[in-house]
C-alpha cells in the first residue's frame, strides 16, 4: 500500500507537469491522515495525464480504457453505413523472413462515398506484420483489378501512391475524424491497392494468408475530404550495442508552403518504427519557434501503436516546418541496421490524416539525410536542388557524367592512387555531387 510521504507527494506520477500533491490539493505536501487537503476544489487524478487530448497525455494514458464495453468509433455503426471487403485469396506465404504482396481491388463506384474506417481481416495473425491501403490515381491510365496478389516490395503501383488505411500490429483499424472521410466512388478513388508485408521471421515453409481490410464507407458526405501524408528519416545507420541513438528529419517550410498553400487542420497521426525504436515524437515550428507536439511518444512500443487524435485539429500553417525524432536503443544487436523494408531492419515515419485533402504529387515531406523527398518531386521546384539540376544531370545525354567517365577511365585502374584520389575529389566538386545529394545520385 502506498504511503503519502513528502517524496510520493513531489512525484509527478502520471508526467503531466503537476505534483501528485498538487494535482489533490496538497500542493506544500504538509497533509496528514485526519485533516482537509488545503484545496479541495478542482482536484485531479494523479493518475492521469491531463491535459487528456495532448500529445503528451495520449501516449502516457495508453494504458487507459474508457468505455470498454463500446464501439471506440462511432461513425462505424451510424444509419447509412456501407461496407466492403477488400481481402486476398488464401496466398502461400514465401519462407524467407521479409516479402511484401499486394493486389489491386475495384471500390463501389455507383455513387460517391466518404471511406470513414476500417477494420482489419487477420487470417495469419503470426506472420501478418501490417496492411496499407492505397488509393491509386487513374489520370495516367487505366489500372485494372488484379485476379491475384504480386510481390510488390513498398510501391504497391506507380500510380497507387496516397494512403487512406493503415492496420498495424496493435491496431484496431482506422477510425477517421466526424467531419471528413476519403473520397472514393464516381469522382473520387475507384481503385485501390492492398500492400501486405508478411514477416516470416522463422522461415517457416507452407503457410499461407488471406488478410485484408473491412471498409466502411458512406453516400453522406462529410463536411471535409480528407488526407493523409507521411514524414520521416530515410537514411539510418544504427551501430550495434548502443543504449539510443537519434536521426532526425524535417519537412521544410519550403515543402509545406507548396503542399499546403492554404494551410491545412490535422486530426490524427501515428508514429511507426520497428523493435529497435524507443521513442518518436512529431514537432510543429514557426520561424524557428516550437509551436506545440504532434506525437511526443516517450516509450514507443511497436506492438502498442498510439494513434494521436486531435479535436479540435491542430492548424499547420503554409511555412510552417515539422521536425521528426526518431530514437532507437541497439542493445540487443551484434550488427549495423539499416532503413529497409524488413522487421529487421528499421523505419522512421509519422503518418498524419489532414483535411482538406491536397492534390500532391507525392504526398511525402521525408528526407534521406538532408535531400527533401518533396524538392525532388514537386514540380514547383522545377527539379532543382541547391542549384543541382537533378533530373538533367541523371538523364543519358549529361555531358558531365561522360566528361566524368573519361577522367576516371584516365586516372584510375584498378589500384588507389594519390592522382585518382585527387581527381575524385575536384570531380565532386560539382553542385550535383556535393554533400547527402551527391550520395543519392
Amino acid at each position: 500500500m502506498k504511503k503519502w510521504t513528502s517524496d510520493f507527494c513531489n512525484t509527478d506520477s502520471d508526467k503531466d507537469g503537476l505534483s501528485n500533491g498538487e494535482e489533490l490539493g496538497d500542493p506544500d505536501c504538509i497533509w496528514t491522515p485526519g485533516q482537509q487537503p488545503m484545496r479541495t476544489e478542482n482536484i485531479s487524478h494523479p493518475g492521469i495525464c491531463e491535459p487528456l487530448k495532448s500529445a503528451t497525455c495520449q501516449q502516457q494514458n495508453k494504458w487507459l480504457k474508457c468505455n470498454g464495453n463500446k464501439d471506440k468509433c462511432e461513425s462505424l455503426n451510424e444509419k447509412g453505413i456501407l461496407r466492403t471487403s477488400l481481402r486476398i485469396p488464401a496466398t502461400s506465404i514465401p519462407s524467407k523472413q521479409t516479402s511484401y504482396y499486394c493486389m489491386l481491388f475495384s471500390l463501389p463506384s455507383n455513387d460517391t462515398f466518404h471511406l470513414v474506417g476500417t477494420k482489419p481481416i487477420i487470417d495469419n495473425k503470426d506472420i501478418t506484420h501490417h496492411i496499407l491501403l492505397f488509393g491509386c490515381n487513374e489520370q495516367e491510365g487505366q489500372i485494372i483489378p488484379s485476379e491475384e496478389p504480386y510481390e510488390c516490395g513498398m510501391l504497391a503501383h506507380r500510380q497507387c501512391v496516397n494512403i487512406i488505411g493503415t492496420w498495424t500490429v496493435g491496431s484496431d483499424g482506422d477510425c477517421f475524424h466526424n467531419s471528413t472521410g476519403f473520397k472514393i466512388g464516381s469522382s473520387g478513388f475507384q481503385t485501390a491497392a492492398i500492400q501486405i508485408h508478411w514477416n516470416n521471421r522463422n522461415r517457416i515453409p507452407n503457410m499461407t494468408d488471406s488478410s485484408g481490410l473491412e471498409l466502411f464507407y458512406t453516400p453522406n458526405l462529410r463536411q471535409y475530404e480528407a488526407g493523409m501524408f507521411a514524414v520521416g528519416q530515410e537514411y539510418l545507420n544504427i551501430p550495434p550495442r548502443v543504449p539510443n541513438i537519434s536521426f532526425r528529419s524535417r519537412c521544410s517550410s519550403a515543402c509545406t508552403e507548396v503542399m499546403f498553400p492554404k494551410g491545412r487542420f490535422i486530426t490524427r497521426a501515428v508514429n511507426h518504427m520497428h523493435y529497435k525504436g524507443i521513442q518518436q515524437n512529431i514537432e510543429i515550428y514557426r520561424g524557428n519557434k516550437k509551436i506545440r507536439d504532434i506525437t511526443h511518444e516517450e516509450e514507443y512500443t511497436y506492438d502498442k501503436p498510439v494513434f494521436y487524435q486531435f479535436d479540435p485539429p491542430i492548424r499547420i500553417r503554409p511555412g510552417d516546418e515539422i521536425r521528426t525524432t526518431c530514437t532507437y536503443s541497439s542493445l540487443s544487436s551484434n550488427e549495423t541496421i539499416f532503413f529497409g523494408e524488413g522487421t529487421s531492419d528499421e523505419m522512421c515515419y509519422g503518418f498524419i490524416t489532414y483535411y482538406p485533402a491536397q492534390n500532391i504529387a507525392l504526398p511525402y515531406c521525408t528526407t534521406w539525410k538532408t535531400v527533401e523527398k518533396c524538392k525532388r518531386y514537386m514540380p514547383q521546384f522545377g527539379g532543382i536542388i541547391d542549384g543541382c539540376k537533378w533530373k538533367d544531370f541523371l538523364s543519358g545525354g549529361n555531358e558531365y557524367i561522360g566528361f566524368m567517365m573519361i577522367e576516371l577511365a584516365m586516372h584510375c585502374d584498378t589500384t588507389c592512387s594519390s592522382n585518382c584520389t585527387e581527381k575524385v575529389r575536384n570531380l565532386r566538386e560539382h553542385e550535383c555531387l556535393c554533400g547527402d545529394l551527391g550520395e543519392i545520385l
